[in-house]
């Protein structure tokens, strides 16, 4: 089985019928995780690189904040 994505866990959380601050905090949690998943498929997708892991991680960094435009 896949892997869920932060958004697909995030639907099924609300259709649990969350109380507003609950699901809030839940969206303010997963966006942490969408972050994540999304930088390690970045470095996943660089199989062949002649960086230190270190420098991968600051370039995924990087594409994530120029790509969504947000830092955390």
């Amino acid at each position: 089985m896949a892997q869920q994505t932060a958004l697909e866990q995030f639907i099924e959380w609300i259709d649990s019928d969350c109380t507003p601050m609950d699901c809030l905090m839940k969206a303010k949690e997963l966006l942490k995780v969408e972050k994540e998943q999304i930088m390690t498929a970045w470095l996943n997708g660089d199989n062949d690189s002649m960086y230190e892991p270190k420098q991968l991680e600051k370039q995924a960094e990087q594409y994530y904040n120029e790509t969504y435009g947000t830092e955390g």
